[in-house]
């Protein structure tokens, strides 16, 4: 992260979590755990910008069909050296050296690896005064109906948030 507020508010929020399920207090383990799962999706790279895919394997060449001799079974058969091929019927598993199974995909331990974005404290900031609104508007939601111990929950949660945002 490139900016000083942005790690103080995310550390602050990642240490205030063990202490809070050592504390076993739920409520600051709910908003705590499911806010720092806000900020880490708000990293998360756009898949528009995802790398291209990987190029296809060379094709090995004609083929013919010939038996395989304990099934009977039609199985296509390579010339040179190197493994048979696949009995009828068998696909191979993804990333097994074969095509990718599906257009697009790509094949290799990393081959879709991306680094995520960077947010600065006032992008951390505002996830997490998102967070807060949106337990506010679902909390007057629930007392609305009737649930008043769930609005009260998630009155405490904004409270919890709130409390992290005010220690600057």
């Amino acid at each position: 992260m490139t900016d000083g507020d942005t790690d103080s508010l995310r550390e602050r929020l990642s240490r205030a979590l063990p202490v809070a399920m050592k504390a076993r207090d739920r409520v600051a383990v709910a908003a705590l755990r499911s806010t720092l799962a806000a900020i880490a999706n708000a990293e998360a790279v756009d898949p528009s910008r995802s790398p291209p895919p990987a190029a296809r394997s060379p094709d090995p060449g004609p083929s013919e069909e010939s038996p395989d001799p304990r099934t009977g079974n039609q199985t296509p058969a390579r010339s040179g050296p190197g493994p048979p091929g696949p009995r009828a019927g068998h696909q191979e598993p993804a990333g097994s050296g074969g095509d990718p199974p599906f257009a697009g995909t790509v094949a290799g331990i990393g081959a879709t690896e991306m680094d995520r974005r960077s947010l600065t404290g006032e992008q951390v900031e505002e996830v997490v005064r998102a967070e807060i609104a949106e337990r506010e508007t679902a909390a007057a939601g629930y007392e609305h109906t009737g649930q008043v111990e769930h609005a009260e929950r998630l009155r405490g949660e904004a409270k919890v948030l709130r409390s992290h945002l005010q220690r600057r």
